[in-house]
């Protein structure tokens, strides 16, 4: 079914805001924690990092974890204006990364990602598939299938913040509902925490960790 020339017009809105909206960098050692992957054995595991920003995650999966990552943004089609648009600083190991291993970089849109379907055995998402594609329902839930769709049987996905208080319509409860609903996923909500050192504080993070099923 054809979307409506409405919901045509909410997506190209919600999509211009993914591509303008503030640019953030949550380091690599901070979403480790947040997503408990510390002693996770990556080595040689395809992962994705969805609407990364200029965060280092994809780089401390690199270097840290021996991992084959992937990183997807609809800011890296330029990434000099992308860095120039954080207003986060950028850090080192981003900025190196660029160098050394560009192709982990890719330019693309979270509800079309440009992957072949179930290549990935993790994929994560920090304030990318919620906090920003969830500003328009059909977006978000679009963008939430596509990274099932490249994540294989028994692949886990796992999106951050899952709170109401940072969307307005608050439905986030309700696309989850939805996946699960499909048949092919079961969903938790895990308490976690994110750690920001330059604040000298701990603080506690809802996420939703999917898992595929078949």
């Amino acid at each position: 079914m054809a979307l409506s020339e409405l919901a045509l017009l909410r997506q190209h809105l919600a999509l211009s805001f993914a591509a303008e909206c503030p640019v953030t960098g949550t380091s690599g050692e901070k979403l480790a924690r947040l997503y408990e992957i510390d002693d996770v054995n990556l080595e040689g595991v395809r992962v994705l990092d969805i609407c990364s920003g200029v965060s280092d995650f994809a780089e401390y999966l690199r270097v840290k974890k021996r991992a084959v990552p992937s990183a997807v943004d609809i800011g890296y089609k330029d990434m000099a204006r992308l860095i120039t648009r954080s207003e986060s600083q950028v850090s080192p190991a981003f900025l190196r990364s660029i160098a050394d291993a560009s192709g982990m970089y890719v330019y693309g849109q979270a509800h079309s990602l440009p992957f072949a379907d179930g290549i990935f055995k993790y994929a994560f998402s920090f304030n990318g598939l919620l906090g920003v594609t969830d500003q328009d329902h059909d977006l978000a839930m679009a963008s939430l299938r596509d990274a099932i769709r490249v994540i294989g049987v028994g692949g886990v996905l796992q999106v951050a913040p899952y709170d109401d208080q940072f969307v307005p319509r608050g439905y986030q409860p309700h696309l989850f509902e939805e996946l699960k609903r499909d048949g092919n996923v079961s969903v938790q909500e895990v308490n976690s925490r994110l750690y920001i050192p330059e604040a000298g504080s701990i603080y506690a993070v809802k996420k939703a960790v999917v898992t595929k099923l078949h």
